[in-house]
């Protein structure tokens, strides 16, 4: 009678503790279940991304494998345990009730879903890009969403490859759902299991299994939940996170090792610091010293204005007022076409013949300001380098046009400034934005009238006669910025109807591409934007015998013969000045080196009268020896990692090294520094 008038009022504590362990137990065991799925389906996904992209693969040594996979696993462990925890979260929020258990298997769906898709667009994804998803997603949110659509339906297979993806979401659902017990009833059946095994055992020893389970499944949380937020590690000293995943040799392997998950977050991060700035931190006193170093005047002065200042030299590379400058930024023209070693491909024979005559010169070492268009529209507009700012997102916050701006130098020249674009005015707020800085008059897609084009735009041959005609009926001293877009996924243009030798190209291939029908019609685009370049360059010399031609590329990481190109044939863009009244093949040194933001001083220099003023950060490619964008820096021979500048690679992608590194940094961080001040801040260094 004692024991029992004293130990009822605990009975109902001790049953409800009981309850609550057996919860916690169950829970655990579901969750690290769940966790141990995704990481398994996870790693099943990494192999098929290296199966699939195997021929980008530079090496087959076993243990550059191995540390692929072992690092991917650790870090992919912290994307499983957050999938686990989002699939989960309804079973915690409603104690695990029958509609709870509905939700997060639907939920658990959704993960799944997502986790495939984001693998299914990686392969395609690596193609275009040579590397894994980055802030180039979140330009594309800029895109028109339609033509985005268009070209991933035609050029990237996304109805078929969102079929398998269905299809995959499916079994992998099913087979979550055998993982943890049909319908989630794991929770009750591990309640009952546990009391059933635990009954013939008196209830001393029932005490001590239970706590006993309890803190067992609490340490497997706690190492599980640890080892998630460190990336695979116990603490912060030896974390994996996408930026130090890099662990091989080979990009592809590195590449395997962020899952879809993780290189997605690494996309939103590199975003995120691309439009805040984050990483570039330049107080006034910072760029003060950068822009005196970079114009070798004394640190004394608090607006840029008089560090940019330049004067143009009384030399013999004066070639005069032309009647009308053609600058044609030609989407996705790279340099490695003109490469001897390409030669027999035979894609870029019209801007080869305007290289070969005597008034052209040709600079084969051009940096692209940045991985996209848009990145070489601000470059070539503004003259500022890519410095994790988004500048055509908000033109109207612009009062003026910057200090540095093509448009304005031009109109003090007495040019009027067209811009014009095969695409949409839409596109980018590119119409807005070039006319924000200074520019007199735009043209987009919608004044071309009727033509063949894609979804990006008209094709070159349409855009070339519009601006043709447009010159021949106001014959005024014109500058014109030429934006292409034909050479562009999904690569529409009949190539037949235009003459491309498809099959001779073929044959001139290597043999592990004759087959590969999408590389063949990206070297039949080349083809056509380098013939219609050339078609147009001689139909307006025709009329304007003085017009002054520069052509450069945007960019050129879209692709290649080779699976493995090196720094310079991935990335590395021409520019050719042709036409004037004095240019000559000499006109450039064998030394000269240059990016987006040196062209704008390069054809002041050449148009200019000697002693003109102008303001620039950039250099004419006459006198300039080095150059930096968003990612690289370069010299004569030798281009790196702007931030590994011992990862040097001459033009043969052997090991090579930067003559002077320390006075290189000091360049990389002048650009840099003062292209993110002015843009954000503007001018004057006495306002911060």
């Amino acid at each position: 009678m004692t024991n029992r008038k004293f130990s009822a009022p605990y009975r109902p504590t001790t049953k409800y503790a009981a309850q609550a362990a057996r919860r916690f137990i169950a829970a655990t065991d579901v969750f690290c279940k769940t966790a141990l799925f995704y990481w398994l389906l996870l790693a099943v996904l990494r192999l098929l991304f290296v199966v699939s992209l195997r021929e980008y693969l530079t090496t087959l040594e076993p243990h550059q494998f191995t540390a692929a996979f072992v690092t991917g696993g650790r870090l992919s462990w912290q994307t499983a345990c957050y999938c686990a925890a989002v699939g989960f979260a309804p079973l915690f929020l409603s104690f695990y009730n029958t509609s709870a258990a509905k939700i997060a298997a639907a939920v658990n769906g959704a993960v799944i879903f997502c986790l495939l898709t984001l693998f299914a667009a990686s392969i395609p994804y690596y193609e275009a890009f040579n590397g894994g998803f980055n802030q180039m997603i979140f330009v594309g949110a800029n895109e028109d969403s339609w033509a985005l659509l268009v070209t991933c339906a035609k050029d990237y297979g996304l109805v078929w490859r969102l079929t398998l993806t269905t299809a995959a979401t499916i079994l992998s659902w099913r087979l979550l759902r055998k993982f943890i017990t049909r319908n989630f009833a794991f929770f009750t059946a591990t309640s009952q299991k546990l009391h059933h095994w635990t009954a013939p055992i008196n209830n001393s020893l029932r005490r001590i299994i239970l706590p006993g389970a309890f803190f067992l499944r609490a340490a497997l949380l706690y190492g599980a939940v640890t080892l998630a937020q460190y990336g695979g590690a116990w603490g912060w000293e030896t974390e994996i996170t996408w930026e130090n995943a890099g662990v091989t040799k080979d990009a592809l392997l590195n590449e395997s090792v962020t899952d879809g998950a993780q290189a997605l977050y690494r996309a939103a991060e590199l975003n995120r610091r691309y439009l805040a700035g984050t990483g570039l931190n330049y107080t006034a006193d910072d760029v003060r010293l950068s822009a005196a170093a970079l114009s070798g005047k004394a640190p004394v002065y608090d607006n840029l204005r008089q560090y940019l200042t330049k004067y143009v030299a009384a030399n013999d590379n004066y070639v005069g007022k032309p009647q009308h400058i053609f600058l044609i930024l030609a989407e996705s023209y790279a340099n490695w076409p003109l490469l001897p070693k390409y030669e027999q491909l035979h894609i870029a024979d019209g801007v080869k013949q305007i290289i070969a005559a005597d008034n052209t010169a040709y600079c084969p070492l051009v940096l692209p300001n940045g991985i996209s268009t848009v990145s070489a529209v601000t470059g070539i507009v503004t003259g500022l380098a890519d410095a994790n700012l988004y500048l055509t997102s908000n033109p109207q916050k612009f009062t003026a046009p910057f200090a540095t701006a093509a448009a304005p130098l031009m109109a003090e020249l007495g040019f009027h400034t067209n811009f014009w674009y095969a695409g949409p005015a839409s596109w980018e707020n590119i119409k807005d934005f070039v006319l924000a800085e200074g520019f007199d008059d735009f043209y987009g897609r919608g004044d071309m009238g009727d033509g063949e084009g894609s979804v990006w735009g008209i094709n070159d041959e349409y855009l070339f006669r519009k601006i043709l005609r447009h010159t021949t009926e106001n014959p005024a001293p014109s500058f014109n910025v030429i934006l292409t877009a034909a050479n562009h996924s999904p690569y529409e243009v009949d190539l037949k109807t235009r003459g491309f030798p498809a099959e001779k190209v073929r044959a001139a291939l290597p043999a592990s591409r004759r087959n590969d029908e999408t590389l063949l019609r990206q070297l039949g685009h080349f083809w056509y934007a380098d013939r219609q370049i050339q078609t147009f360059v001689t139909s307006m010399r025709e009329q304007y015998p003085d017009s002054l031609f520069v052509i450069v590329g945007d960019h050129a990481n879209r692709y290649h013969v080779s699976k493995t190109p090196d720094l310079y044939e991935q990335y590395c863009v021409p520019c050719i000045i042709t036409g004037g009244l004095g240019v000559t093949r000499d006109l450039l040194p064998a030394d000269a080196v240059g990016s987006h933001i040196d062209i704008m001083p390069t054809i002041t220099e050449l148009v200019a009268p000697p002693g003109f003023a102008y303001i620039s950060l950039g250099e004419s490619l006459v006198t300039n020896k080095r150059a930096v964008n968003y990612l690289l820096c370069a010299e004569k021979n030798a281009i790196s990692s702007a931030a590994d500048l011992q990862a040097a690679q001459n033009l043969d992608g052997e090991p090579a090294a930067i003559k002077n590194a320390a006075a290189m940094r000091d360049y990389i961080a002048a650009v840099r520094g003062i292209s993110f001040y002015l843009a954000r801040y503007g001018e004057n260094l006495s306002s911060r």
